[in-house]
């Protein structure tokens, strides 16, 4: 077993690699983006440049800092050295899940995580949320290890942090889920139900740690990059709120939108059209084969869910972990029932995200399917 680690990481990286080494120039949109502002932090951070990526360290601080030290051009910073910090990503979460369903178990689960195409497709196209995500998988593993509360604790205390500063979508999401997670400890503390008994995390440090991390956001999403990162997280907020009040505009400023800008499900982004089964009689044969593909993967991950409420007994999940899977289905049903939400990050990263605690529900599922066990723990 000592070698499923390194074979995930191979994979992973090869994955990766496949995209961000086509030819010898970058690969995708933000990432020319940030090496425009990589570039022009060579001599040093500018705090105060008035661009969003400015506040993104892996972009204004580490990808220059590389370049200087290994004296490798940032063309190849980006395409060839964070994929391989990036590729660390499903060896953490295997580290993870395994201590909740087992070798064979978690293998298929990270197996399931990284042949997703955002993985392997999106991804090396935006280096600075490569850099953050090895900081969440490192949240989620806190939450199920064995380690020494201290340790739990002081994980999740540097690692929340540094997810904003490095990209601050993510830095938010992680936000969410543990916000979601204070919430709900809070509210089922005194209930007494066995499948929220086995608690990893120490309910007051955490509330503490979201507390100051929400202040610490707010200031650095002010003071940094001109305040973009504050503006953009308040126009995020203007869409929403005008999406749930029905309120129509006729411009774009302060977060307003035309209102026919915002559609259902089945009629808005293609992405969200394919998962919704909303542009299955316009695609082609091999089309249509994908999706099929796709809505079983989905109906095992909720079957797998729902298998786990009946059978938690059989497996060592943490509360913390499972409420973060209720969390992740919060975010997707957002996605989902609220016009347009999908376009604040886009619905392939938020399905990416919420893997982090939804990809050993797959497997699960495939054990409900075939109940005779056959991935057996190791």
């Amino acid at each position: 077993m000592k070698f499923i680690p390194i074979v995930i990481y191979s994979l992973s990286l090869s994955l990766l690699y496949m995209t961000s080494l086509q030819g010898s120039y970058l690969i995708g949109s933000d990432i020319h983006s940030e090496y425009y502002i990589a570039k022009r932090m060579m001599s040093g951070w500018d705090f105060n440049y008035p661009h969003l990526y400015a506040a993104s360290l892996s972009t204004s601080i580490v990808a220059p800092w590389l370049s200087r030290m290994m004296h490798i051009d940032l063309v190849w910073i980006f395409k060839a050295v964070y994929p391989v910090m990036f590729a660390f990503v499903p060896v953490i979460l295997w580290y993870a899940y395994r201590k909740m369903i087992g070798n064979w178990r978690a293998s298929f689960a990270v197996l399931f995580f990284i042949i997703m195409p955002t993985f392997f497709l999106e991804l090396p196209q935006i280096p600075k949320q490569m850099l953050a995500e090895v900081f969440l998988a490192l949240i989620a593993l806190a939450m199920v290890s064995d380690w020494k509360l201290k340790y739990r604790m002081l994980c999740i205390g540097v690692c929340l942090p540094l997810t904003i500063v490095l990209h601050w979508s993510v830095g938010l999401v992680s936000l969410a889920f543990l916000t979601c997670l204070v919430i709900v400890l809070l509210v089922t503390k005194p209930i007494k139900w066995e499948l929220l008994k086995d608690r990893r995390l120490h309910l007051g440090i955490l509330s503490v740690i979201v507390v100051v991390f929400i202040a610490g956001a707010g200031v650095w999403g002010n003071r940094i990059a001109s305040g973009l990162p504050m503006k953009g997280f308040s126009v995020a907020i203007g869409i929403v709120s005008n999406v749930v009040t029905h309120e129509q505009t006729s411009d774009y400023t302060d977060g307003k939108v035309p209102w026919k800008m915002f559609k259902q499900p089945t009629q808005g982004e293609p992405v969200m059209r394919a998962a919704t089964g909303g542009d299955f009689a316009e695609v082609t044969i091999w089309g249509k084969l994908f999706r099929v593909i796709q809505y079983i993967t989905q109906l095992l991950v909720l079957s797998g869910s729902i298998y786990l409420l009946f059978r938690h007994n059989e497996y060592k999940f943490s509360t913390e972990f499972i409420i973060c899977i209720g969390a992740a289905y919060g975010l997707l049903l957002c996605c989902a029932v609220i016009p347009s939400f999908s376009y604040l990050l886009n619905l392939t990263r938020f399905y990416h995200l919420t893997l982090f605690f939804l990809a050993p529900m797959f497997v699960l599922g495939v054990d409900a399917i075939c109940r005779e066990q056959r991935l057996t723990k190791v």
